[in-house]
């Protein structure tokens, strides 16, 4: 298995938050040797990894009790769980009809992760969900590559742009 990134972006993200999603949780744990070095390095320069309980939950369902403790400690060695629904009456009517017509088939999670994004300036998201997160509305600053014997999987690294906000926002604003 190989991985490709760019190191020197990864090395300088700074301090601030990595929200992380259900499919790059999985991607983390499935392939934890390789991407050590990546999340020592996010770690020396203060970038806290950070979920959200919805995401959590999903992350955690399965049927099988290794893959669930396994989980379960990989949360507790690397990622904190931020309570974001304790904040949802802040969440604006413009931001929510902007996300609803940039990525409408989002789930709540995801939904609740772009919000994450608007609310923490300097937060960026590692997700192979290129579907809902769209670059309409977020930078993709960086991809990362994972090259196997069975698979090439593709993880983006996103940022919330305030500049494709508002301007998608005003637009929508003035239809309503």
């Amino acid at each position: 298995m190989k991985l490709y990134y760019q190191k020197e972006i990864i090395d300088n993200l700074g301090v601030g938050y990595l929200f992380i999603d259900t499919c790059t949780l999985i991607l983390l744990t499935t392939y934890l040797e390789e991407f050590s070095s990546v999340l020592r390095s996010l770690k020396d320069q203060g970038k806290e990894l950070i979920t959200i309980p919805s995401v959590e939950f999903e992350f955690l369902r399965t049927d099988n009790l290794l893959v669930y403790n396994s989980r379960a400690q990989f949360l507790k060695d690397y990622v904190t769980v931020y309570p974001i629904e304790k904040h949802l009456d802040k969440l604006s009517s413009a931001l929510k009809l902007t996300i609803q017509k940039v990525a409408g088939t989002a789930s709540y999670s995801d939904f609740l992760l772009y919000y994450c994004l608007y609310t923490f300036h300097h937060a960026h998201l590692l997700t192979e969900n290129y579907k809902d997160f769209k670059t309409s509305l977020l930078d993709r600053e960086s991809v990362f590559t994972i090259d196997t014997d069975k698979d090439i999987r593709h993880t983006g690294l996103y940022r919330f742009s305030p500049v494709k906000y508002e301007k998608i926002a005003a637009t929508l604003l003035k239809e309503v």
